[in-house]
């Protein structure tokens, strides 16, 4: 009888004789529980009402209701500090949506690097990415600081994350788990302070990982 009477909706179960602090306890608890359920609700539907109409929002356009959706997840995403990664065809607008959770972060003051991943010479990207000291390898006359370094407070924006080789995927591991990294020449760890946001245009949650050839992606 519990059970039945929880599933089809009750608050609480008493059984008899019901004892009157119980019953009074119980009716308070409910009645506490009816009082934020209405609070929350009144609270969503205004902001929801001050949401309305939204047409265009950090040079994102569209005023359907997955568009309000997704803007209102932007708000959410860009006040927390964890990587992000953002899914969907070319030509969607992800770069356009890692520059709206920038500019609505604790980091927009700051610089916002976007790098195209698949636009760099596998030979070059470490370096790119991570800098080198002087001698580190032919022709590397000067030291160099990599994106992540030159991004600073800011936010970097690796788009097609994808097309990494799967050499520098453990680096990239440690700067998204340890916040630190390693430029080519050099055994000193350096902190990384940037906001990572990836794109790629896979759902990469849907692949198998025996799938990826040797230069793609693999998902932990």
């Amino acid at each position: 009888m519990a059970v039945t009477a929880l599933k089809e909706g009750a608050y609480d179960f008493l059984e008899k004789p019901v004892d009157d602090s119980v019953l009074l306890a119980s009716l308070k608890r409910a009645s506490e529980k009816m009082a934020l359920l209405i609070q929350n609700r009144r609270l969503t539907q205004m902001l929801n009402k001050g949401r309305e109409g939204r047409s265009v929002f950090h040079n994102l356009i569209g005023f359907s209701g997955c568009m309000q959706n997704l803007y209102n997840l932007i708000e959410v995403v860009a006040k927390e500090e964890y990587p992000v990664l953002i899914t969907g065809e070319t030509g969607t607008g992800k770069e356009l949506v890692s520059k709206a959770i920038h500019e609505l972060s604790s980091h927009a003051s700051e610089k916002f690097i976007p790098i195209n991943m698949s636009a760099i010479p596998e030979n070059m990207l470490e370096a790119e990415l991570f800098g080198y000291e002087a001698g580190a390898f032919t022709g590397a006359a000067k030291r160099s600081i990599g994106k992540f370094e030159f991004a600073g407070s800011g936010t970097i924006f690796l788009d097609e994350i994808s097309s990494m080789p799967l050499n520098l995927q453990a680096k990239l591991l440690r700067v998204l788990e340890e916040k630190k990294l390693q430029r080519l020449g050099n055994n000193e760890f350096i902190p990384v302070n940037a906001r990572i946001i990836v794109a790629s245009n896979e759902d990469l949650k849907k692949e198998p990982v025996s799938a990826y050839p040797e230069n793609r992606f693999m998902r932990r």
